[in-house]
């Protein structure tokens, strides 16, 4: 504690940050208050550096993430028998323990990410020397009949793995540029998770263009389509259920509405808004329900499909929308330049 014990006079200060908390506001009070959350910012810096809190590396990421509490810290310091250093070294001690578990396990994620990655990047090396010229999949050629008997993965697998196939498919400005941008193997993986993720409508137009995009025949899309369906199943029964029961909801609102408008006794009408509120809470506890089971496959359960973990399946998916932001950004740019 040499840099404190040297400089500081805890006892006064602590004396002064009881004084200030007792003051009336005004301008000798906001004049204070900016010494004090100034010197309060000092000790979130010193004091885990001089109790050996955190190491050294990690102290300016601590301080600018509590700096912007300095102000709760001095205002909540109250009569004690801890001197204002001693207060704020309790509460530092906590937040120094939790922000150093929260970059450990930051850490150990970024590297798990990275090992993946790398071991993805390794794939792709491995899957470029063995590349036949034809269209084969597995060592065998495909045919429209393999397509039943094809699992998701194996479908996702093929698709990446493609060579060129010419479509006759008259592309727009977006689809031909994110056909350049989808020519690495990674980036093609990346799009197809992002398409298992986001909820599907009409999937028999969709197949053409994105099998042109790719440059792979339309079947292996429509596959991947149907499959995606698949494994939504359980979901679907429960939306078209949910949807009856919601419906059943929505008849007997406007029933009790009618009722409600019919209705002259004030007591009759108070139990009609009772049951009318809590109807209306089911009617919307549906409808939630319903609009959850209209999304995609989850990232979890997009990771077991991909077999990889589902933080690698959300750096997939980040990395598809900031690439499809930045591809509408350059379409906005090369209509300006146009007009």
């Amino acid at each position: 504690m040499w840099y404190l014990s040297q400089k500081w006079d805890f006892a006064k200060l602590s004396d002064r940050v009881i004084k200030f908390n007792q003051m009336s506001d005004g301008t000798e009070k906001e004049r204070e208050r900016r010494i004090l959350i100034s010197l309060t910012e000092t000790l979130i810096y010193l004091i885990p550096l001089e109790r050996n809190y955190l190491k050294e590396e990690d102290l300016a990421s601590f301080f600018l993430e509590q700096r912007c509490n300095a102000e709760k810290i001095l205002t909540a310091y109250t009569v004690s028998r801890l001197r204002y250093d001693e207060y704020i070294s309790q509460v530092l001690r906590k937040r120094c323990f939790t922000f150093t578990m929260r970059e450990k396990l930051k850490k150990e994620e970024q590297e798990r990410l990275s090992e993946e990655e790398g071991r993805e990047n390794l794939i792709d090396k491995e899957e470029m020397t063995l590349m036949e010229p034809d269209f084969e999949y597995v060592g065998r050629k495909i045919s429209t009949e393999d397509f039943g008997s094809m699992t998701l993965r194996e479908v996702i697998k093929c698709i990446v793995d493609s060579p060129v196939v010419e479509s006759q498919i008259v592309l727009n400005e977006k689809e031909i540029i994110l056909k350049s941008k989808l020519t690495e193997k990674r980036k093609r993986r990346q799009f197809l998770a992002m398409l298992l993720n986001i909820p599907t409508g009409d999937y028999s137009s969709m197949a053409e263009h994105l099998a042109a995009v790719y440059q792979t025949i339309p079947e292996l899309f429509v596959r991947f389509f149907e499959l995606k369906e698949e494994e939504k199943g359980d979901k679907k029964e429960g939306e078209e259920r949910n949807k009856a029961v919601r419906n059943r909801h929505y008849r007997l609102l406007l029933r009790l509405e009618e009722s409600y408008m019919r209705c002259e006794d004030d007591d009759e009408k108070k139990e009609i808004i009772s049951s009318y509120e809590k109807l209306r809470s089911a009617f919307e506890k549906r409808n939630m329900q319903i609009r959850e089971a209209q999304k995609g496959l989850s990232q979890r359960e997009i990771a077991k499909i991909l077999g990889i973990s589902p933080a690698l399946v959300s750096l997939h998916i980040r990395t598809i929308r900031e690439l499809l932001r930045e591809l509408s950004n350059t379409i906005l740019f090369l209509d300006g330049e146009r007009s």
